[in-house]
């Protein structure tokens, strides 16, 4: 039982310092198992950075899990997960009819329920709510304090309502993806998967309530649990400091994984730094200038990098596709004059919600083949749309926003400007109902151009 820290900047290799210590071991003690547990979006990526460290190009008695799997993990040794796991549809699914239910007793969003996204955020405030594990208790001493409030008292009431209703419906038979942990902590101590591992945690930058819960366990049975954190090495991680510092997160992390150690008796390793004070980061050994800038940024006091350097320029443009259409120029520069492949460049933006179709467009045009990571709407997909608007047509009996709301969807083979001239007529005649559109049409309208309908 041991916990050690594994501290240092951006890029400074915590993580390659990490799985080289654990390539390693693994070698030399093969009896024993090595957990290397990663946010879920990051096991491929650390699966393939094993395979391709270690020397015998395979990952071996290393496992690379992140916390989900690591709970399968266990189910499948020692059970314990028998109750249903509750998806994200299902959660939607029975916040409505939840909603649909207690309508009455809401004071102010029984009229939100028919806003498009209004479940989707709801669904995801119900998944918050259970993985910080605030209880209704919580809930409703908030609702007391805002008593002054009446717009956040309104909300948290309905909140209780909806959250009460949802447990409620939950309650022996299904249990969220938020409460597998819980069931985990449970029945961790059976498993022999974690007793005598060497357990190492690379990546996260905080964790929730159920997390450090487990990691306490995790701390008391495994031989040794080494995590990452990082902070700039001339921080002192014993001194709290306000939350707009830029390591306030690390700090308190550190401040709370120490504690748990202290309070559970386990020993605590002298915690190791991936650099020197003096030393360049290793992701920017060959950039002084970019080593400068996350030396200093948003800390203060600064000291200026004076010297010339060519890795960070700064361009200034009138809009945003001004702006693309010089990334544009710029990877065109790269690829024919510096040898550069798509590969090797990518456009990092903090609202991809508007850059993201216009960078899409640009790129299209300019033949720049390019993987764009954000979220598409659903509703936003022809094919989406052109079977809603089927149903619709069905269901409202041919009215005209769901007629045409399928001959513009993209999937009805006729041209836009079909399209508009059949709209044109339809206004005009007021033309409604399945039966007027299986008869003959043979009026026309004032202003109407001959055989423009035939």
């Amino acid at each position: 039982m041991a916990l050690q820290l594994i501290l240092g900047s951006s890029g400074s290799g915590k993580s390659y310092r990490l799985y080289k210590k654990m390539i390693s071991e693994s070698m030399e003690k093969p009896e024993n198992n090595y957990l290397i547990i990663v946010p879920e979006q990051f096991t491929l990526q650390t699966q393939k950075d094993i395979v391709t460290m270690h020397p015998n190009h395979g990952t071996m008695n290393i496992d690379i899990l992140s916390f989900m799997r690591l709970a399968y993990r266990v189910f499948d040794e020692v059970g314990g997960n028998d109750i249903p796991v509750l998806e994200d549809t299902g959660k939607s699914m029975v916040l409505r009819k939840i909603i649909t239910k207690h309508k009455k007793e809401l004071e102010l969003f029984q009229h939100d329920v028919q806003k498009q996204g209004f479940i989707n955020e709801l669904k995801s405030l119900i998944s918050e709510i259970f993985q910080y594990s605030i209880t209704e208790d919580k809930l409703k001493e908030m609702e007391a304090l805002a008593a002054n409030r009446p717009m956040l008292q309104s909300k948290l009431h309905d909140i209780i309502i909806i959250y009460q209703g949802f447990k409620d419906f939950l309650r022996e038979k299904y249990i969220t993806a938020e409460e597998i942990l819980d069931v985990l902590c449970q029945v961790i101590d059976k498993s022999e998967l974690i007793s005598g591992s060497v357990v190492c945690l690379d990546g996260f930058t905080g964790f929730t309530p159920a997390q450090y819960q487990l990691l306490t366990i995790l701390m008391k049975k495994a031989k040794q649990v080494l995590i990452t954190v990082t902070i700039d090495p001339r921080e002192d991680i014993t001194q709290a400091d306000e939350e707009y510092k830029l390591f306030h997160l690390s700090k308190k992390t550190i401040s709370r994984l120490m504690t748990i150690a202290e309070e559970e008796g386990i020993k605590i390793d002298k915690p190791f730094y991936a650099e020197n004070e003096m030393q360049v980061p290793f992701r920017y050994r060959n950039s002084k200038a970019l080593a400068a800038l996350e030396h200093n940024i948003f800390r203060y006091p600064i000291k200026c990098y004076e010297a010339e350097q060519e890795n960070i320029s700064i361009h200034a443009a009138r809009d945003r596709k001004q702006e693309v259409q010089f990334v544009v120029r710029e990877i065109k520069h790269l690829i024919r004059e510096e040898q550069y492949r798509y590969k090797d460049i990518a456009v990092v933006t903090g609202d991809i919600g508007n850059y993201g179709r216009l960078l899409g467009q640009e790129f299209d045009k300019a033949g720049i083949p390019c993987f764009i990571d954000h979220k598409r709407d659903l509703m936003a997909n022809p094919f989406i749309e052109f079977l809603r608007s089927t149903l619709d047509i069905m269901k409202k009996d041919f009215d005209y926003e769901s007629v045409f709301r399928y001959l513009r969807s993209g999937m009805a083979n006729e041209s836009q400007e079909d399209v508009d001239i059949l709209e044109n007529y339809i206004i005009a005649l007021g033309i409604r109902g399945h039966k007027r559109w299986q008869t003959e049409w043979t009026r026309v309208y004032r202003g109407q151009k001959e055989g423009e309908l035939t």
